[in-house]
Formats: C-alpha cells, sequence, structure tokens
C-alpha cells in the first residue's frame, strides 16, 4: 500500500509541474493536450496496478509455499501457534541428534528400532 500512496504522490507533482514544462512546448491543441495527458495517466496507472498485482500474488505463492515447507517440518500445533503469535517457540534440550541420511537397504534394518538405537549405532 505504501507504493500506491507514492505513486499518488508523483502524479501529484507531475501534474503541478504540467503547465511548468509545457509553456515553451509547441502550440497545439488543448483538446490533443488533455487527450494525451489523459492517456499517459490511464496507462501508468495500469502498468502500475498491473505490476503491483503480479508481485502480489508473487508474495502470496511464496507465502503459501513457505507454509507448506513449515508444515513439512513442524508438527501442525506448533505452527499454527507461530502464525497466531509473533513470540519465538523456543525448547532447551541438553542432548539433540539431527540425522540427515539415506543409506541404502539400510532402513529395513532399523524398522523395528527405537530412534535412540538407530543415532546410538550410527555414532
Amino acid at each position: 500500500m505504501p507504493w500506491l500512496v507514492l505513486y499518488f504522490i508523483v502524479l501529484v507533482i507531475t501534474i503541478s509541474f504540467h503547465s511548468y514544462f509545457s509553456a515553451n512546448a509547441l502550440d497545439v491543441f488543448e483538446t490533443f493536450r488533455k487527450t494525451f495527458l489523459a492517456i499517459n495517466l490511464v496507462a501508468s496507472t495500469l502498468l502500475i496496478f498491473i505490476f503491483y498485482g503480479f508481485f502480489v500474488n508473487a508474495s502470496i505463492r511464496e507465502r503459501a509455499k513457505a507454509n507448506r515447507l513449515l508444515l513439512n517440518v513442524l508438527s501442525a500445533e506448533i505452527e499454527d501457534t507461530q502464525k497466531e503469535s509473533d513470540k519465538t517457540i523456543a525448547e532447551h534440550h541438553e542432548s539433540v541428534s539431527v540425522l540427515f541420511a539415506d543409506v541404502v537397504e539400510l532402513i529395513p534394518l532399523f524398522v523395528d528400532h527405537e530412534p535412540t538405537e538407530v543415532v546410538d549405532w550410527l555414532n
């Protein structure tokens, strides 16, 4: 929304300087001058709104993608809590192991084991 306000400020400045810049211009019928001014204003406004809409939609798509990724990492209740408040959710754990592994034919070996046993074995 601040971009829209800035656009209208620039628009007012442009219109206020119109007579200053057109003082030394060639004589053109006032009808043509007003028509071209209107065409320029309408075209620039349309371009601003088209680009604004494009970037807002891109932002919405990226936010949805980030939310999907967040849901993949966190549980649904933690994600909802994080969305509702800006407070940081933090817990303290004395010891944490993070495992990123894709070892061929290792999954069937550890299906019946607890995660702590798997981590101890891999360490």
